[in-house]
Order: C-alpha cells, then structure tokens, then sequence
C-alpha cells in the first residue's frame, strides 16, 4: 500500500535535487523528522515550482506540437523504408537481422516498450509519448481516467477500456501536471484505489500509427 508521506517526500526530493543536487534519498531520510512548520515550507516551495514549472508548459507546448506535427511524415517515411528492407531481410532468411530492423522501424515512428509501470517526473509533464502495451489486470493503479503517474500501464489501459487483458495495442499517453486527488473505480474488471494529491499524472488514448 502507498505511503502518502513517500510521495510528498519523492515530491520534495525532486525540488532540492533541482536547486541544491543533494541526492533525494538522503533528503528523504531527513524529512521524517520535519516537525510540522518545516513541511509546510517545504510544501509551498514545491507548490511554486509547479506553478511556474506550468507556466513554463503553457508556453513550450505548442512549439512541440508544432515540431511533433513537422516531423511526423518524415517519420512515416523512415518506417516505410525500413519495413520494405525487414521484409527484404525476411524473405531472405536473415531473421535477426530483420528484427533488428523491425525494432528500428517502430522506433522512427517514436513507439516506446511496454514500461509496465510508468515512473514519470515533474519533468515529463507536457510530453507525449506512444507505447505498444500489453493489458494486464494485475498492476496497481490509482485513479480514473487520470492517473497517478506511477501507476502500471498495461492495468491502467484495461481499466480505461483501451485493451482486453492480454491484448496488445498502442496507446498514447499525455503527461500533466499535479491533480490533488485520484479517483478509485472498478470498471472492466479492474478495480483502481483512490488517492490524494501527487505531482505528475497522466491521460490516455489509443492510437493508430502508419507503420
């Protein structure tokens, strides 16, 4: 089971590592000794950094969906081109060689491993990222339609209703930033927990991408 004060010390760990690089663990150790007065001025430092960590987002994003929308084609071109040579490669027997080209085709088109669970930071929030994924009913997961961004993928595919249980598929996942609570549910077989506020969470879709 979670430990809410984990996650505000993983939260706090993230702030000083940006500002100081002292290393999060010993940062951790330290704040369960933190009387009450000292949380509170750890909490409203991080609350700073997130607002002006959104801002900053609000400003950036559209220059990388700009760049994303740019460079799709020509990332739909390389795949093209690598999956004629993996067929080439194929038909000639050299099977390794062909999987090796098969991985770099779907790497041009940006399509990441499953990760099973997500361990995303504050300094993802904003970005997209296309995973071929595995549903799976055996992950935690806290949350509903947005999700803590530790939570297992695959499990949290299902539970969206992305994926059956086994199937495979490729969804998109959008980072945001900090929710203050996380809905638990149990839709398609999967029931999520409930949780409070955490700094990064995500949303996902499905997606069809030219391969």
């Amino acid at each position: 089971m979670k430990s809410s004060f984990r996650k505000l010390s993983m939260g706090w760990a993230a702030v000083f590592v940006t500002a100081f690089l002292l290393p999060p663990l010993a940062l951790a150790q330290e704040d369960e000794a933190l009387p009450p007065e000292a949380r509170a001025v750890l909490e409203e430092l991080l609350q700073k950094e997130r607002e002006a960590q959104e801002r900053l987002e609000q400003k950036v994003r559209p220059l990388r969906e700009a760049s994303e929308r740019e460079l799709l084609p020509a990332r739909q071109a390389a795949a093209r081109k690598l999956r004629a040579l993996q067929d080439k490669l194929t038909r000639a027997g050299a099977l390794d060689e062909a999987v090796a080209v098969r991985e770099a085709a779907r790497r041009a088109l940006g399509i990441l491993p499953d990760p099973g669970v997500l361990h995303l930071s504050e300094e993802d929030i904003g970005k997209t990222m296309i995973y071929e994924v595995r549903g799976s009913t055996r992950g935690s997961v806290w949350g509903s339609e947005v999700y803590t961004a530790d939570s297992h993928l695959g499990t949290a595919a299902v539970h969206a209703g992305l994926l059956m249980p086994g199937q495979k598929g490729l969804v998109r996942v959008r980072v945001l930033g900090s929710q203050q609570k996380f809905a638990g549910s149990t839709q398609h077989g999967v029931t999520s927990q409930p949780y409070g506020p955490w700094p990064v969470s995500f949303v996902m879709e499905p997606v069809k991408v030219e391969q």
